[in-house]
């Protein structure tokens, strides 16, 4: 019965008690006894009707409070479906009995039909005993912290996920329910996975990176271009030699101290606007400018990178003192020409020069009878390209009096064509004849001529060595990049001995490639600054032809590269020294394996030659790129001779093979690596020895040879 009911009730028991009252005035009972009766009942009926308002209020109540439990429950299912990580309820056995929208993301199943599911078959075979060892603790604890363990989502790859449980219990402290707290942690593994390799990495790289860091210290020291590197904050990180000698500082007053605070002369320069540009744009600058502070000229070249700024600077103020002496004597010509003391001819507008000085006539080689003669005609004497600008100038003649001075050519009577400066002034007192001044501007346009060859070739040069500190780097990064590539596969410790002797020997191997490397470059920088020296002793050539050949084979037998020899013993003796007679032969095998292609052949000859045949060969050979022969009292020679069925080598490239940085073509560097340096060094070295190097070669795909002479030991 409801309280409406309850209420119904009691206005049903009023209504009797009211009959029951006008009963008892007719009845003839006991009036005293019916009275108490009735009062007892009345009495009754208001304890009824104040219980009636009491439960009345106390159902009121109820239902405000089933409304809030509502609006709670709603709220609490809102909170649970976008809650960003995954919340179940499951009974005290683990099976699912409420699953939110993030579980059922993580766990890969539809949240109403991971109801009625054990968790546990979400979790792989070897953790499951973890997982229900955690479940149990969860029957003597109300709480149990984040703990970690994969889920496998069926068909899905394994994910981490950290727990937090709670307990459910009811009245009497039983586990009824356990609630769940699934956060997906695979990234943060994975970035602790990741943070624990490049640790290992970084660690490897920085050792590796010190001796990096000594050998490029080594080779900047040798750049001959004053070289300075500059971090983000404006700071010296390293200076070299020669920038020391240029700035007038050590590198040890540098180092650490920003540029402007050190120079602050260059606050205001172009450097400054220029530096910043550089670093800002990202761009290569190259420009150049008086630096009052040395009283020097500088050619600077700037290369940012995200470390900073490489600046490389070099004096070129006695350049800057030729430009300047040229374009001072350009204006005393001009001055010259202005006083009337050149050539000057006086003509009428229909091209007849009617006077001429001595000066003019000898620069167009007519004389004074040929211009008595009327031989001197201006159409005649200007080649056609010229008729317009000449056409213009008299126009402006016309029209003002005078004409800008302007350049063109004049053909000599000989038919040779001479550059001139010309000026036109209309004569006083004339309306159709004009008096021209004529420079002979043969001496300037071969100077301008010599300037942009030698400008060329400084820009050249300059390419080039860009180029090669390009290749040096390239060259120097690729065997250290293999190293690490190998070091760290031998980390894996599963690796079989087979991989593990493999690797070994692919370090070695790049090893040695690094050590070749930065001993050419040494050994040029040497040869470069003439610092190279020899020791010199009476040694035969066929043993050390012989470890040279032991020395490659196995980059020939990589290659399936037939290596052959043929070394005469009665050779004899040479004066030399050991290792770079060894390195002379090295570099040309190696050269000769790099540029042979699978399956070829590269054979080493040695033989005696007397000296009238020696002299015959060195001459003969239009390839070579040695000096000539030169005259030892020795009168026998040895010739080596590597031939090899390679690439071969374009003729118009021979006379360039032995120069330093050169190869055939722009894609070599890709296709073969090498700094072109080798043979360069192979030339200085024989050389050294008192001996020539030629090479010849049918064309490209016949092969090459290289042929090398020293002379024989006389004692």
């Amino acid at each position: 019965m409801n309280v409406n009911e309850f209420s119904l009730q009691i206005k049903v028991w009023r209504s009797q008690l009211a009959g029951l009252l006008e009963h008892t005035h007719k009845s003839t009972a006991p009036k005293k006894l019916l009275s108490k009766a009735l009062e007892e009942l009345r009495i009754a009926v208001e304890e009824l009707m104040v219980a009636e308002e009491e439960l009345r209020q106390q159902n009121d109540w109820l239902e405000n409070a089933q409304k809030l439990v509502e609006a709670e429950r709603c709220r609490y299912q809102e909170l649970l479906e976008f809650a960003p990580d995954a919340y179940l309820l499951t009974d005290h056995n683990g099976v699912i009995e409420e699953a939110n929208s993030a579980a059922a993301i993580l766990l890969k199943v539809s949240p109403h039909l991971l109801v009625g599911k054990l968790l546990v078959t979400f979790i792989p075979l070897t953790e499951r005993q973890s997982f229900r060892s955690h479940l149990n603790k969860l029957h003597r604890q109300e709480k149990l912290h984040e703990w970690e363990v994969r889920f496998k989502p069926r068909k899905c790859e394994p994910v981490e996920v950290a727990i937090t449980m709670a307990a459910v219990r009811d009245r009497s402290g039983n586990l009824i329910a356990v609630r769940w707290l699934l956060r997906d942690i695979s990234e943060r593994k994975l970035l602790e996975l990741e943070r624990i390799e490049l640790l290992a990495r970084e660690q490897q790289a920085r050792k590796e990176a010190e001796v990096a860091r000594a050998r490029m210290t080594n080779i900047l020291e040798s750049i001959t271009d004053a070289f300075v590197t500059i971090d983000t904050e404006w700071r010296y990180t390293y200076v070299n030699s020669q920038a020391e000698k240029l700035l007038g500082k050590s590198a040890s007053e540098l180092t650490g101290l920003i540029v402007w605070e050190v120079f602050p002369d260059t606050v205001n320069s172009q450097s400054y606007t220029l530096f910043h540009q550089a670093v800002e744009q990202q761009v290569s600058v190259t420009y150049e400018e008086f630096f009052p502070i040395f009283n020097k000229w500088f050619a600077v070249r700037l290369y940012p990178s995200e470390d900073g700024l490489s600046v490389y600077f070099l004096d070129i103020t006695e350049r800057k003192q030729t430009e300047k002496a040229l374009r001072q004597s350009e204006s005393r010509f001009r001055r010259l020409v202005e006083s009337n003391i050149f050539g000057s001819t006086v003509m009428d507008f229909l091209g007849n020069i009617t006077e001429a000085n001595d000066a003019f006539l000898l620069m167009v080689g007519y004389t004074k009878e040929d211009l008595r003669a009327g031989k001197l005609q201006w159409i005649d004497m200007t080649p056609r390209g010229y008729l317009g600008l000449d056409k213009q100038a008299i126009a402006q003649v016309k029209k003002s009096g005078s004409c800008n001075p302007y350049e063109k050519e004049f053909i000599c009577k000989d038919g040779r064509r001479v550059p001139i400066l010309i000026g036109m002034a209309l004569l006083e007192g004339s309306v159709n004849s004009c008096i021209c001044f004529v420079l002979d501007l043969t001496p300037t346009k071969q100077l301008e001529k010599a300037l942009r060859q030698q400008a060329a070739e400084l820009t050249q040069a300059n390419r080039t060595k860009d180029e090669f500190l390009a290749v040096v780097s390239h060259e120097l990064r690729s065997p250290l990049s293999a190293i690490l590539g190998w070091v760290q596969t031998l980390q894996n410790a599963s690796l079989n001995p087979a991989t593990t002797a493999r690797a070994i020997e692919k370090i070695e191997h790049s090893t040695r490639t690094q050590i070749h490397l930065v001993e050419n470059l040494l050994d040029i920088s040497q040869i470069i600054t003439g610092k190279l020296e020899m020791s010199l002793v009476s040694i035969a050539l066929a043993p050390i032809i012989e470890v040279a050949i032991a020395h490659v084979r196995l980059a020939a037998d990589t290659k399936q590269i037939q290596l052959q020899s043929n070394l005469d013993p009665r050779v004899g003796r040479v004066l030399g020294d050991p290792k770079r007679l060894q390195q002379i032969i090295l570099n040309l095998l190696f050269n000769a394996i790099k540029f042979t292609p699978q399956g070829g052949r590269v054979k080493v000859d040695l033989q005696r030659v007397e000296a009238d045949k020696a002299n015959k060969g060195a001459t003969s050979s239009s390839s070579s790129s040695s000096s000539p022969l030169p005259t030892l009292h020795s009168l026998n020679y040895a010739r080596i001779t590597v031939t090899d069925t390679g690439i071969g080598i374009n003729p118009e490239f021979l006379p360039l093979v032995f120069e330093r940085f050169r190869q055939a073509d722009s894609t070599m560097t890709r296709s073969y690596g090498g700094m072109g340096l080798g043979l360069a060094i192979v030339r200085h070295l024989v050389e050294m020895h008192s001996g020539t190097i030629r090479v010849a070669s049918p064309g490209k795909g016949l092969g090459t040879t290289f042929t090398v002479e020293l002379p024989c030991d006389s004692i």
